[in-house]
């Protein structure tokens, strides 16, 4: 009998693991940017290739937490740099976590809440879908887990591995540093009293595990960076008079990226102030402007973050990289990860049942504290910020516990007062959720279709690259890498003229941007107006400092111009 009810967690593992196994095989068919990372996955491709090219210490300063880039750099060097292999081995890593869900359930509930909790992460579509992403939610997901499952397990050693597991955790995401700094919060209330010797066990877990990455950056870099620098500036990207709460890119920037957003607003804060700043005294200064906002329009700012909290929780999954939604059709997901008018599925179903746990713990809430705490102050971590999709992956496994204990105690007999307000407060919760009282659309539409067209182009799939450059020009019309790129495409139709006018306005949109001027001094070779194309080239270098400029096309840009010259001199 025993060996029966085994053999039920192995058996959902093997569903979970064949689901995403289809998935990848599915993806790696059917998605044209399967193997072409783009945003943060570049980011964190690059950076791991950079790591095996130059060795571990590296000399650039981490502006994302560094484990997950070095996680990536260990399975390349195993198995080559190989974008399919380390897909595979996050699915594998993440049908591991559906076992995570089982024993930290077990922890709490009885087998029945935890054969359903396990099953819910086997077949919920984010888990999936995130699974397959060169992203951090995976390796996340599972040392946040392993770090509860032993904290709930009491022991000096167990203590002092989760701990170990928290710090690990926090060179992933540093969001998990306020859980860390706040555990004697959660021993207090799950035990009744701090117990010093198992605090400082924990935290000298955790201690270990963050301070060799602060002695690098103090020893690189020369700076007291405590773990990665873009702390400040995501503070100030979400507490600003424009911010809308879910967009990574800074106020004013014309950079689609977020580390070129970031260089163009140390650079607006650099010419501010009139010298160079480093990576720790920019920090302060992005610390300092979100703060000031937030003392100089508290209105505004308490409702912002009312805001960034509802879309914590709401139904509709905020995209970070690319759309979701869009994403997902590409294979079977794409029928169980959908939004429609007042139904955002599934977050906008699993939210309520989470809730309506609550209401049902409200006697035993101490019981799952552990839990309940950590949704609640990592959730504050973000909410501080900016919000998105994946900045709450780490939340569902512990929603979905709660929420599978609302499903089997509905199954079982409950009293009809006990229902009735259950029933109440799921169907109240349910249609805010679900409502999208901010009229969210995704925020990215416009980047993944100008990946989109950036693949197609490549392929030579031209008329499929102009439609997609078209759509991200219609999502975001002052876009100017894509007006560039659409020159690109209707140069290599044979549109010239109508070429050299998207060259002109990537130009006008971002003078900055280096890609037009060379594209436009090619140009000059098919033009018959090479005087002009000299007059614009020449006033828009000069209009902005030459180092504003990556250096390494500035060779390509004056080549633009000598081009032009040579075609004067030449002419009769």
């Amino acid at each position: 009998m025993n060996r029966k009810k085994n053999l039920i967690p192995l058996l959902i593992f093997l569903i979970g693991l064949c689901m995403r196994l289809i998935y990848i095989f599915q993806m790696s068919r059917n998605d044209p940017l399967f193997y072409h990372p783009f945003s943060d996955s570049l980011q964190y491709h690059h950076l791991a290739i950079s790591i095996l090219r130059n060795g571990i210490i590296g000399s650039e300063p981490f502006y994302h937490p560094p484990l997950f880039q070095y996680y990536l750099a260990l399975i390349y060097n195993i198995f080559g740099i190989n974008l399919f292999c380390a897909r595979i081995i996050q699915i594998v890593l993440g049908s591991i976590n559906i076992l995570l869900i089982y024993l930290v359930t077990r922890q709490y509930f009885d087998r029945t809440v935890a054969m359903v909790a396990s099953f819910i992460a086997a077949v919920y579509p984010m888990f999936i879908f995130y699974d397959g992403e060169i992203l951090i939610p995976t390796v996340l997901i599972f040392l946040v887990l392993l770090g509860i499952f032993f904290l709930g397990r009491k022991g000096l050693r167990d203590i002092f591995f989760s701990g170990i597991l928290f710090g690990l955790a926090a060179i992933t995401r540093q969001n998990v540093l306020l859980i860390i700094l706040l555990i004697p919060l959660f021993l207090l209330i799950n035990q009744k009293k701090v117990i010093l010797k198992k605090l400082l066990f924990f935290w000298l877990g955790s201690f270990l595990m963050i301070f060799p990455v602060t002695l690098r950056n103090v020893a690189v870099l020369k700076e007291p960076i405590l773990i990665s620098w873009q702390g400040g500036v995501n503070f100030y990207i979400g507490n600003n008079p424009h911010s809308n709460g879910i967009t990574g890119i800074p106020p004013g920037s014309k950079k689609v990226d977020w580390f070129h957003a970031y260089l163009n607003l140390k650079e607006k804060f650099e010419h501010k102030i009139g010298h160079p700043l480093s990576n720790s005294e920019f920090d302060r200064i992005c610390y300092a402007q979100g703060l000031n906002f937030v003392m100089k329009y508290p209105l505004k700012a308490f409702g912002l973050f009312i805001k960034k909290f509802y879309l914590f929780f709401a139904g509709f999954e905020i995209s970070s990289e690319r759309d979701i939604y869009r994403t997902a059709k590409y294979s079977y997901l794409g029928y169980i990860l959908f939004h429609i008018p007042f139904l955002q599925f599934p977050f906008g179903v699993l939210c309520p049942l989470f809730i309506v746990g609550i209401y049902l713990l409200r006697d035993h809430w101490r019981k799952v504290s552990n839990l309940l705490l950590f949704i609640l102050f990592y959730s504050l971590s973000f909410v501080a910020f900016f919000v998105n999709a994946r900045y709450r992956m780490a939340i569902i496994p512990f929603i979905i516990i709660i929420a599978s204990y609302t499903i089997v105690i509905f199954l079982k007999k409950m009293e009809r007062k006990k229902r009735g307000v259950s029933l109440i407060i799921f169907v109240s919760s349910f249609i805010i959720l679900n409502a999208n009282l901010y009229q969210i659309r995704d925020p990215d539409l416009y980047l993944t279709s100008y990946e989109l067209a950036q693949v197609y182009n490549a392929q030579g799939k031209l008329e499929d690259a102009l439609r997609q450059v078209d759509s991200s020009i219609m999502d975001r019309p002052d876009f100017a890498e894509a007006h560039n790129l659409r020159g690109v495409i209707l140069k290599k139709m044979g549109y010239v003229s109508k070429a050299q006018i998207e060259f002109q306005k990537a130009i006008e949109l971002d003078s900055t941007l280096p890609d037009p001027y060379i594209n436009l001094g090619n140009i000059s070779i098919l033009t018959e107006y090479p005087f002009l194309l000299i007059k614009i080239l020449q006033n828009r270098i000069t209009r902005r400092r030459l180092w504003s400029i990556r250096t390494r096309r500035l060779p390509s840009i004056i080549l633009g111009i000598s081009t032009c010259r040579r075609r004067i001199l030449t002419e009769p």
